[in-house]
């Protein structure tokens, strides 16, 4: 699946239910969230599935720091502006 960058920020936000910011964008840190939490990294596992189809682990997710690194780990190629 190819996703625009802006509706990849919308779902994502919708998707695990951030209130913490009205926005976020590549340069979001993850861990700055305040929902960030073990919880919401699953979450994260489960909204890559959902929307790309791709297994990632959490310990992937730990490892990362910010929403541009997600992308990547998901795959640059998905995304267009």
């Amino acid at each position: 699946m190819i996703m625009k960058k802006n509706d990849f920020y919308t779902r994502f936000i919708d998707f695990l239910e951030v209130d913490s910011v009205s926005s976020v964008d590549e340069s979001t840190k993850l861990k700055d969230l305040a929902e960030y939490d073990s919880f919401f990294v699953l979450a994260i596992v489960a909204f890559v599935d959902e929307n790309f189809s791709k297994n990632l682990t959490s310990k992937q997710l730990y490892e990362i720091e910010n929403l541009g690194e997600l992308m990547a780990l998901i795959g640059n190629e998905k995304f267009v502006d």
